[in-house]
Parts: C-alpha cells; sequence; structure tokens
C-alpha cells in the first residue's frame, strides 16, 4: 500500500498486523491514551492444558474453543465468533465490544491476547488501485512490455516436484502464464454467459467451486475473504480497484504479479493461491478488505493440510507471504509473548514448510515522520521470525556492475534474538510480471514490478529450485543453502558508494549456480541458521565465546575445505578480537562434521565505546560497534561457503570500593581555648543545606570514593532514588518486556536551557537491556517508557497519594507533562514532550510531540537510560517557571510491561527541585495559658545531593567540589558523597535512610547506595570483597606481602576506624602451618610462616576473611591464595624402573652395525609436578638420539657401551647410566649351505613328479 507520509508511527508499529496485545501482566495507566474504539475482534489463544496444543485433537480444541466462547459472551452477550483455528494453534477469532476486553483476558482459558481485526475495510466508489502497508512497491507497474525471465537454470523443468503456496490477493489463473485460456470474455449480455474458461466465468464463480479451477500451473488454492463473506474453493484474483478516504488502496493483481515471478524462475513448481484480501462490486459500490490475522491463519492451516483430512504430511513445501512493519521484537526463548503471526511462522517452519517473505519497505520512514538516517534492527514482523527466510533487496547500481541496497530497504539485526537478517538480498527492481486480466484488450499483458514483495517471490522461487534438487531438504538447509552460495561482492549502502555490511545486505544476492554446484552446506549448529551470532557483550578482562558449525557432505566424495575469516571494514574494536578455527576440514561422503569456533574478546583492547549521548547515535559510530564478517569455506573447484558472524563488545564498568566512609560533620571535640565544640565539614553538603536561623547544623553527609576499574574512561552520575524494585513479582519474572529496576531524578543547572538554566532528568535502569529505545511490543505505543508528572494538588484531590489506581486526567491545563524515549527521526533515542499549549488534533495525532533540545543517555543494547527536557519545553497554561517545579509532583512511569510499581500503591512523590519528596505538615494546638491557638509548620525533608570528585594529594576531602556527573579514567580513584537533611535526634522510629543511584553512561553498570552507613545488606561495616584471589611464591620470606585485600558493600558508605574504635579485618579459619597474618593499617594480607607455603603439600589456601568494627562483627567472605612452584627440588631416579631396564646383547656382522630401541618411562619422577625434558650421551655409539622417552641408537663396534640418560626440570638435572653389550657375529659359508638345500630341494621335487 502506498502513502505519501508515514504519521503516528503508522507505518511501523500500528503495521505489525499481529502484535500481541497483552500478556498475563499488570494493568496500565491510560494517562494521554486515545480512548479505543467501541467494538473490534481480536484472536485469543487458548491456555494450555494438561495436553500441548500439538498433541490435542480437533474435537479436544473446538470443546475448549465453545466453552470459551460461551465465557466470552457471557461478559460480552454481543460477542460474535468470526474464526477459529486448531491445526497449528488453538485460537478462536471474536469481535468483542472494547469496554468488554479487560475483562474476556483475563479469564484462565486465555493465554495471550492479539489484534485481530482486518487492516482496513471500507466501503467507497471505484477508484486507483495500490497496495497495503507491507505490500508499498518501490515503482508503479510500467506499461511497455517486457519480456519474461529465463528460468533460475535455464531449464524449464526448474522447480519441478515443488509446491508453493502464494498467501496474497489470489491468482488471475486463467492467464496463459498459468495455463488458463487468456480470454476475457463479455458479459454485455445478461442472458448469455461468459465464454468458458474465461476471467469473467471465473468471477462470476467467484463465490463457488469452479470447473475452470485449478489449472497444470496454479495447482490448489482457497479463498478465505470470499465474496458471500465466508470461504470457497476458488481464489480468483479481482481486477477491481479500490482506494479508501485515508490513503489505503487495495492491491489490485498482487498476487497475480507475484506468483508470475515465481513461476518464471521455477516453472516446474506447482503453485497454490490463497486469497486473504477481497474486493468486490455490489449495487455500484465497492467494497474491499486487508487481510486478517484469522484469514492468514486459516491459509496457513490448510497449506498445512491441502485436502483437510488432518494429515500434515502432505503440507505444501514453501509459502510465500508479504510482511508489514519494523523494529519488530521476535524472541521464541522463554515467555517471550511473540506475535501469533510470528509464531505460526516457526510452527510450520518446524513441520518442515518453508517461509519466505521480506524484511520490509520502510527504511525511509522513523516512528513519526520521515526518516533523516536508516535506523537498525528494522525488519518486519514476518521477517523477524527467525525460522523464515527474510529477504532484503539491491538495485542495478548506475556503472551497470554494483549492487546498490534501495533507501527504503531496512537493515537489521532483529530486535531480541539477534536474528541476523535479512540473511539474503535480491534485485527488486523493475521485474518483468503478467499483469491481471483487464478488459481492455490493447492494455499490455505484461509489466514489471519493484518493491520489497517482487524480492521474497524471486527468493520463493530460489527455495524452490533447491527443494527440488535436493527434496530431502527442510527450510534450515534450504536457507543454509542459498546463504552459504550467495554473492557478497559489489554491494553498496543506499549511498552508492559505501560497501555494504552484513546486517544490511545479509550474505549477498542469490547465485543459483553455486548453490546448486555446492557439495557442502552449512550452518551453526545450535541455531541451525547460516550465521553465527555471538551477541553483546560486557567484557572485563576477557571473554570467551564457543560456538559450533555444522558441515554436511550432500555428495559422493569426501570433500575437504580450507578456512578463514573476513572482518568488514577497517574497526578499532577487531583488535580485540582472536578468532580460532581449523585451518582445513575433511567432511566424508554424505556426512557432516561439527567445527568449533572460539572467539575471545581481550577487554584491555576494546575501544571507548562510541555511543552515550543522543548525537553520538549516528552511523559512523554505530558501525564502529557492529563487529561483523564471514567465515569462508574454499576449495579448488568448489564455490566458495559463507557463514555471516557477528558480535558486539565493550568494556564493563567495575569499582573497587573503599567504603570507610569520613561522616560529616565531623566531630573533632571540645576545643578549652575557644570555649566550643570543633567540627569538620563538607563545606559542599553545608552549602547545599545551610545552618538553621538558630545557627544549628542542618546536613548529614558521608564521603568514601571507589576506583574505576574499567578499560576505559567511564562517565558516573548519581540521583536521589525514586523508586526500586530489588526484584520482580512471579508474574512478571521471565516476561521480555522492559521491566524496571531503579528509578531516580531530579532537576539540574544546564546552560544549555536558554530560558530556565534547568533541566529535569530521570534516571531509569532495567532489569534486561533494551536493544534500542523501542519497546518490545508496540501495542502501548512505540515508546521504550513514558513518565507522567502531576501537579501535587491534583494527587491529593484524585486520592492518588492512597492508590493510584485507574487514575485519568482529561484537561490538559491541569496535566504536567508526559515525556517518554523513543527513537527520532534520525534512529537516535530522543526524550520527546508534548506541547500542552497546543490542542490535540485527532487527524495528526503526533502533532503536539516536541523533541527534547538535550541529550538522551543511552549507550544501545544497555539497561540504562537517562532522559533530559529543559523545563522552558514543558512550560504551559498556569506552568510557566521554575518555581512551579517546587512542589511534591506525582510521578507514574510505565513501560510496554511494567508500571515501576504496582497501581493499587500510592503513587510515587518528589520535588524535582530539592531532589526528594519535600513536604510541610502544619499542627495546632491551644496554649491553655494564653487561651490561644498556637500553630506551627513541621517539615519532613527527604531530599538527597550526591555528587563526584577527584582528589589531589594536598586537597581536604571536606574542601572538594562534587559534581553531579564526572567521568573517571582507568584506574582513577573517585570520591563519592552524598549529603541531606540531619535526620538525628527526635522521637519515634528513625526514617528510612535516603536512597540515591549512580548509574555508568557507558554500560549497564548502577549501583543502589543510601545516605548512611546501614544499606541493604544490613550492616554498617564494610566486609572483604568476594571472590579475590592473590597468589604468592612458595618459601615467601615473612612479611612478604600476598596483596591487599578490597572492602565491599552493598551501598557506598559504611563505618571505619575512629578514634575510640578500630575497623579491622581477621582471619576465621584454622590454616595449616597459620602461613599469613593482615595488617590492620593497610589490610595487606602478609607471609607469616613462610614453611607453610610449600607447593609440594598445599597448592592452594581459601582464607575466611571476617570483618569486625568494636563489638560489631561484619559478613565472611573467602578469598583465596594460589601458591605458585619454586622449583626447589631436583627430578628422582626410580630405582626399581632402572633396576629393570636392560637392552639385550647386540649382534652385528662385520662392515654393518646393529640398532636398538629403550623407552625410559618412568625412569625419573619429579615430585613438584614439573615437566622433565631429556637427552642421552654415549661417545661409543654409531648413533644415538632420544624423542620423548624413546631412544633409538646404533652399534658397530665390540665391547661394552656406556649410555647415560640426563633428565632436567629446568633446574636441576639429573642421569642414570646403563651399559650396552654388543659383539660381532661368527662368519659362516652361507652360499654353500643354500647350494646343498636348493639340490636337495630339487630332488624332492622331481619325486614327486614321478608320482
Amino acid at each position: 500500500m502506498k502513502f505519501t507520509k508515514c504519521t503516528l508511527a503508522l507505518c511501523v508499529s500500528t503495521a505489525i498486523l499481529s502484535s500481541a496485545l497483552q500478556a498475563k501482566t499488570e494493568s496500565i495507566s491510560a494517562f494521554g491514551v486515545e480512548q479505543a474504539q467501541t467494538r473490534a475482534t481480536y484472536t485469543f489463544s487458548l491456555a494450555q492444558t494438561d495436553k500441548a496444543a500439538s498433541q490435542l485433537s480437533a474435537q479436544d480444541a473446538l470443546n475448549q474453543q465453545a466453552q470459551l466462547l460461551k465465557q466470552i459472551q457471557a461478559i460480552d452477550p454481543q460477542a460474535r465468533l468470526v474464526g477459529s483455528s486448531h491445526l497449528l494453534a488453538n485460537t478462536v477469532t471474536v469481535e468483542v465490544q472494547q469496554d468488554a476486553l479487560a475483562k474476556i483476558r483475563a479469564l484462565d482459558a486465555i493465554a495471550q491476547t492479539f489484534h485481530g481485526e482486518q487492516l482496513f475495510s471500507e466501503q467507497t466508489s471505484i477508484a486507483q488501485a495500490r497496495s497495503r502497508i507491507a505490500s508499498q512497491e518501490a515503482s508503479p507497474l510500467s506499461e511497455q512490455a517486457n519480456e519474461l525471465m529465463s528460468p533460475y537454470t535455464g531449464k524449464e523443468t526448474a522447480g519441478t516436484g515443488v509446491s508453493i503456496a502464494i498467501i496474497s490477493t489470489g491468482i488471475d489463473y486463467t492467464l496463459p502464464i498459468f495455463g488458463g485460456s487468456g480470454v476475457y470474455g463479455e458479459d454485455n449480455d445478461p442472458e448469455t454467459p461468459p465464454p468458458a474458461g474465461s476471467y469473467l466465468e471465473a468471477l462470476e464463480n467467484g463465490a463457488i467451486e469452479y470447473a475452470g479451477f485449478p489449472t497444470d500451473v496454479v495447482a490448489g488454492g482457497w479463498d478465505f475473504v470470499s465474496e458471500n463473506y465466508g470461504n470457497d474453493a476458488n481464489p480468483i484474483d479481482q481486477n477491481l480497484e479500490y482506494e479508501a478516504y485515508n490513503g489505503w488502496v487495495y492491491p489490485t493483481g498482487t498476487g497475480t504479479e507475484i506468483a508470475s515471478i515465481v513461476h518464471q524462475l521455477a516453472p516446474g513448481a506447482k503453485l497454490h493461491a490463497y486469497k486473504v484480501y477481497n474486493v468486490m462490486e455490489k449495487n455500484g459500490r465497492v467494497s474491499a478488505s486487508g487481510p486478517s490475522l484469522n484469514s492468514i491463519v486459516s491459509a496457513f492451516e490448510h497449506a498445512m493440510d491441502p485436502n483437510q483430512d488432518g494429515d500434515t504430511s502432505d503440507h505444501l513445501d514453501i509459502a510465500l507471504i508479504d510482511a508489514a512493519g519494523a523494529g519488530a521484537f521476535f524472541d521464541i526463548d522463554g515467555n517471550a509473548s511473540p506475535s501469533l503471526l510470528q509464531m505460526l511462522i516457526e510452527r510450520v517452519s518446524a513441520q518442515g514448510m518453508t517461509v519466505v517473505t521480506h524484511a520490509g519497505n520502510l527504511g525511509l520512514y522513523s516512528l513519526f515522520g520521515d526518516a533523516e538516517a536508516k535506523h537498525r534492527n528494522w525488519i518486519s514482523s514476518e521477517g523477524s521470525a527467525t525460522s523464515a527466510i527474510t529477504v532484503g533487496a539491491v538495485n542495478h547500481g548506475e556503472d551497470g556492475e554494483s549492487k546498490v541496497i534501495p533507501d527504503w530497504a531496512p537493515m537489521g539485526p532483529v530486535r531480541g534474538s539477534q536474528a541476523l537478517k535479512p540473511e539474503i538480498v535480491t534485485f527488486t527492481d523493475e521485474q518483468p510480471v503478467a499483469k491481471i486480466s483487464n478488459p481492455d484488450e490493447t492494455a499490455a499483458k505484461l509489466g514489471s514490478r519493484s518493491g520489497a514483495f517482487t524480492g521474497a517471490a524471486r527468493i520463493a522461487a530460489a527455495a524452490a529450485v533447491i527443494k527440488s534438487q535436493h527434496p530431502g531438504f527442510g527450510p534450515a538447509e534450504i536457507k543454509a543453502l542459498l546463504a552459504n552460495t550467495a554473492d557478497i561482492s559489489s554491494i553498496l549502502e543506499s549511498d552508492g558508494v559505501t560497501p555494504a555490511e552484513l546486517y544490511a545486505m545479509g550474505h549477498g544476492v542469490e547465485n543459483l549456480t553455486n548453490a546448486i554446484a555446492s557439495p557442502i552446506v552449512a550452518w551453526e549448529t545450535s541455531s541451525n541458521q547460516p550465521y553465527v551470532q555471538f551477541g553483546m557483550h560486557e567484557v572485563a578482562q576477557s571473554k570467551t565465546l564457543h560456538k559450533r558449525i555444522t558441515l554436511r557432505n550432500l555428495s559422493d566424495t569426501a570433500q575437504t575445505y580450507q578456512l578463514s575469516y573476513k572482518m568488514t571494514g577497517d574497526k578499532a574494536g577487531y583488535q580485540a578480537l582472536t578468532m580460532s578455527l581449523p585451518e582445513s576440514v575433511n567432511i566424508p561422503a554424505h556426512s557432516s562434521v561439527i567445527l568449533p569456533l572460539t572467539l575471545t574478546i581481550t577487554g584491555d583492547k576494546l575501544p571507548q565505546w562510541p555511543l552515550m549521548g543522543t548525537g553520538d547515535h549516528v552511523d559512523a559510530n554505530l558501525k564502529a560497534t557492529e563487529l561483523n564478517g564471514y567465515i569462508s569455506l574454499s576449495a579448488d573447484d568448489q564455490p566458495e561457503i559463507n557463514l555471516g558472524w557477528m558480535v558486539k563488545a565493550r568494556s564493563n564498568t567495575s569499582i573497587t570500593k573503599k567504603p570507610n566512609a569520613i561522616e560529616y560533620p565531623n566531630y573533632l571535640g571540645y576545643n578549652p581555648d575557644l570555649g566550643k565544640t570543633e567540627w569538620e565539614h563538607l563545606n559542599w553538603g553545608r552549602e547545599l543545606y545551610p545552618d538553621t536561623e538558630s545557627g544549628s547544623l542542618n546536613y548529614q553527609g558521608y564521603v568514601a570514593s571507589f576506583v574505576n576499574e574499567s578499560n576505559t574512561a567511564t562517565t558516573y552520575q548519581a540521583y536521589p532514588l525514586l523508586l526500586q524494585n530489588p526484584t520482580l513479582p512471579e508474574k512478571l519474572q521471565g516476561l521480555k518486556g522492559h521491566m524496571i529496576k531503579a528509578v531516580g531524578g531530579a532537576v539540574y543547572d544546564d546552560a544549555q536551557c536558554s530560558v530556565t538554566g534547568k533541566k529535569l532528568n530521570i534516571a531509569v535502569s532495567l532489569f534486561q537491556p533494551a536493544d534500542v529505545a523501542l519497546p518490545n511490543f508496540f501495542e502501548r505505543g512505540p515508546r521504550l517508557f513514558t513518565y507522567d508528572l502531576f501537579y501535587e494538588a491534583t494527587v491529593k484531590e484524585n486520592g492518588w497519594d492512597k492508590s493510584f489506581e485507574g487514575a485519568y486526567i482529561y484537561d490538559d491545563a491541569q496535566k504536567v507533562n508526559q515525556p517518554f524515549v523513543a527513537l527520532n527521526d534520525k534512529g537516535q533515542p530522543t526524550t520527546y514532550v508534548i506541547d500542552l499549549n497546543l490542542p490535540y488534533d485527532y487527524s495528526n495525532p503526533t502533532g503536539r510531540y516536541k523533541e527534547s533540545t538535550l541529550p538522551t543517555f543511552f549507550a544501545n543494547n544497555g539497561r540504562n537510560i537517562v532522559s533530559q527536557v529543559c523545563l522552558e519545553d514543558m512550560f504551559h497554561h498556569e506552568l510557566d517557571s521554575v518555581e512551579d517545579f517546587d512542589q511534591n509532583f506525582g510521578f507514574h512511569i510505565e513501560t510496554d510491561r511494567h508500571t515501576g510499581k504496582a497501581q493499587y500503591e500510592p503513587i510515587t512523590q518528589f520535588n524535582p527541585i530539592k531532589g526528594g519528596s519535600y513536604t510541610t505538615e502544619e499542627s495546632c494546638y491551644l496554649d491553655w495559658f494564653s487561651g490561644e491557638e498556637v500553630c506551627s509548620e513541621t517539615v519532613f525533608d527527604r531530599s538527597l545531593k550526591i555528587g563526584f570528585a577527584g582528589k589531589e594529594d594536598d586537597q581536604v576531602v571536606g574542601d572538594l567540589a562534587f559534581e553531579q556527573t564526572y567521568t573517571a579514567q582507568p584506574g582513577e580513584e573517585v570520591y563519592i558523597a552524598s549529603v541531606g537533611t540531619s535526620e538525628l535526634g527526635g522521637f519515634g522510629r528513625l526514617p528510612e535512610p535516603k536512597g540515591f543511584m549512580v548509574v555508568s553512561l557507558n554500560d549497564d553498570f548502577m549501583q543502589i547506595g543510601y545516605n548512611a552507613l546501614v544499606d541493604d545488606d544490613g550492616s554498617a561495616i564494610a566486609k572483604a570483597k568476594a571472590g579475590q584471589v592473590f597468589s604468592v611464591e612458595e618459601n615467601a620470606e615473612v612479611g612478604t606481602v600476598v596483596g591487599e585485600i578490597a572492602l565491599d558493600t552493598q551501598g557506598f558508605f559504611t563505618s571505619g576506624s575512629s578514634s575510640y574504635t578500630a575497623f579491622e579485618l581477621h582471619i576465621t579459619n584454622t590454616l595449616v602451618g597459620t602461613p599469613f597474618a593482615i595488617n590492620q593499617e593497610t589490610f595487606e594480607l602478609y607471609v607469616a610462616n613462610p614453611e607453610a607455603l610449600d607447593f609440594e603439600n598445599n597448592r592452594e589456601f581459601e582464607v575466611k576473611i571476617t570483618s569486625q568494627r568494636g563489638n560489631s562483627i561484619g559478613e565472611t567472605e573467602t578469598l583465596t591464595v594460589m601458591v605458585q612452584d619454586i622449583n626447589d627440588m631436583a627430578p628422582e631416579l626410580n630405582e626399581a624402573v632402572a633396576a629393570s631396564l636392560k637392552v639385550a646383547p647386540l649382534s652385528f656382522k662385520s662392515g654393518s652395525s646393529a640398532s636398538f630401541n629403550l623407552d625410559v618411562s618412568g625412569l625419573f619422577t619429579d615430585m613438584e609436578g614439573n615437566g622433565l625434558s631429556y637427552q642421552v650421551e654415549g661417545s661409543s655409539f654409531a648413533a644415538l638420539s632420544i624423542s620423548g622417552t624413546q631412544i633409538t641408537g646404533q652399534v658397530d663396534s665390540e665391547g661394552s657401551h656406556p649410555l647415560t640418560i640426563i633428565a632436567s626440570d629446568g633446574e636441576h638435572e639429573v642421569s642414570h647410566t646403563l651399559q650396552i653389550e654388543a659383539s660381532q657375529a661368527q662368519e659362516s659359508d652361507d652360499g654353500g649351505a643354500l647350494g646343498w638345500l636348493s639340490l636337495l630341494l630339487g630332488l624332492t621335487a622331481m619325486v614327486r613328479r614321478r608320482r
């Protein structure tokens, strides 16, 4: 379908025909969401019972569906059954009232709910034809005559024995190319029927079984959107033209054109027409409808069981289907809630049907308008299914040799699964097609077609050729052979200059000559895909990834291939990669071999990750993170085999904490000279929280430090904590949506905000990484997350401080704003605000979206996102000053599957200006003496400020200037400070400590801390850091430092030593020989008893370390000390072996020599386990050598020959000598003896002959 503009994510999120509506998760606030229509159609997938869906009988499934329909009609009496399926999926499609949907999908019998309505269904007068969103073509049909294409193999038998389902608008099987008459017919006389076999006769019988169908070429099919609103056995393509008021155009003739491409390239294949679109004329009016989820499911089920006998062994070989949408998410592993159509593609593929579709055609579009740059991960919904063959596009370059990816063709990989799609590309420009029958006899019979679906048709034909050549192949092998043998040369990106990479061109353009000739086929073993996806990794020191590649020999002879790998482009990240694979491989005839493949990523060689803020997300930086290439197998006179590979890797942030904090104000004692108590102050904290009017100190702060252990620079930010979820509710665990772990935020100074100089930052950390700034599920909009801000008065008036359930606001003047994070037109993570100064325009729902002038921080493939908005960008109505933000706002946040906290809980409240909750309460009492009421205000200040600073040697900690953002170099020590109002004293229970979150803008590091010495671990004192490993040489001297014991805590601050109480670390397990002790000043573990460090007796110590401060005992952690061997023991001679080691006396002839062999295994042993090397000496031997423990020698003189064997451990040598005895043999008349023997044998033979 063609649209001149793509608005409101129309071409992206709403074009995903079958996206899952709702898993069994929590409800989401409707604030800011347009109200839905009154009635709509949904497909409900039934929950599994004791039997899996594939094990249910047809009758069992129908009984379950009938029971569910009764339950639905009990909720909505007007509910109407539209359709059902039970072969591939146990589903019912029902039209229901929208306001009943929530109750319906809460039924226990329902596992998932999918949008099931037709994409478009309208009535209007006859108009010009176009195609649906998923079929948007690059150019219209040409009116000139074209020559048809030659078959892939050059033979009319190409594709013989293969059946292909064309799921589209039907096929005009009356055309000569499909075995029809080619006669259009006349219908001028109502009494005279159209000629037999004509197009008009086929149309007149369009709603019933028709004798003119099937044909020799179009061998079967079905119409699931029949003219009588039912279904029938006549899937004739209709030539009516139609255009809806909203720009949607019926794709007249698409099925016919697509089928003609398949038939040209694979003429031996049998086509099956499955009609899921419908256009018809009634009473002078034309109505049209696009495919529904129910009709597509029905088409797949029919293709799996063409004769409808319940046995799928006769399923068709290949299914060709159009695709819709972009940026689709798919992950079949775990509770991924794939769309029903994605799931069906996987199901039919698992049963042997190869599904071919395309990667999409929305490369020119973004979420809310035209794309200014191509977006990664922009694959269509159907194309995102891992098992499908997903086809990309190339066109011929201007030079006639190069191949250029068109600007509308999207890039991969798939979000979620990270499948490297498209797997293959093909030519999509000006492909010759047969045109649907036309009453105008002068109209061209042939034309040309361009676009994504055109390319998918070519590859469906290619798959048929492969299937015909290898009838035993299934979907995995067909895909692999096409991808393995494709041509990757001379493919350029859309600019016509830049070489394309794997995620844009897949494995290249199909090469059927090579595919047919190749004696082998290859795929990654675990995924059965023709590529190796190593995934995204954060690396400390190094990480080793293991994969396997399966090679299958299809030929009658053994095949030997050389292996190598290619890296695409010149990227700094390649320096960190080491790929290991065999140099060559031999594959026996008709056998398979599995090759090991290892990729090692060296952390300290990784470059700085280039993605942090919005502006960083440009093509050059994105390419730098996309390390990819091809694993190649080559052999003489054989086509080259290629498997794509891809990995992303960045340094991870890790820190070593020095948590023993300085608490401020720090009491120094009473100074009698000054006559007052002295304090050491944190000047930064005292400025933020000045003394009270009475002169009392009004702040409480802590300062500690940590060392940045990352291999690259890390930018840290700290925020007051708004909410956190240490764990997820059970119902959300395992879901693939974005789940919120922690949220922080406040208002900060920023000179880029030209009006206010202030910005609101909201930091979000997720449980699992987001690939890009998109939701995994689109039904709640194309937003990674949305956060609502409400006025304090609104919160109180609506009781949201008690429960936020059912919250909704209609009046824009009562809203603060609803910022959200999504992709902008450049494909970059961006924060949008809603311009509430403008009225809502129903014809342009995104018209009020305004992109923030500040960058959004998101590193891609990450957990941490920071949204930034200048305060003036949210001004509207009476909200027009910084002071208006100085109130306790209500704060609500939601992702595609999570609201951060349960809706029935009170809404989160915080004052963004002050950085935390800040409220005042007035209390009054009657003064009995004066008789007057006395009132006072009590302030509850839960605000918090957190910052970082570097420190020079001559600086005092209390004088440091702390900042909310700090970039630390590798190995740098960073000081962290937290300060709030003092909460000591008073009556009753102390309030919970104020929390904060520290995030890295470069990776997934996030840490929760508190403005207190007690954090989530419940301890005020540090512990030894878990997992520490040290090494020490055996017999090291007393006092040798083994290593400094690092400390740790769940937060950042713990109580260290004071002038009254010491913080200490103690060894709390008994070690043999008591080898170690701890220096309590430096926490260094040192050698106390060298004699205990004997490698031969104890190679490893597990040392338990327990912390203590005064009478408080901390947690115990175990560290490991490895003892390194010092080679201080010589090898020993095994006397028993030496005594038995002999060589039998040797005898040699004059002028020759005698040889001997001797195995000296076990002659020497090394008690320390060191490897031994050997040499031999002997001056009287004609030849003497040793290999390993095998001695060979020769002697050519008589006597006793001393042989000395020397063993060395690198430091010491030991030897053993034995004697080899040799003598010369006595001479004899060998010739005479031989003569007598010959004479005797001759006489014997004569006697025998006489007998």
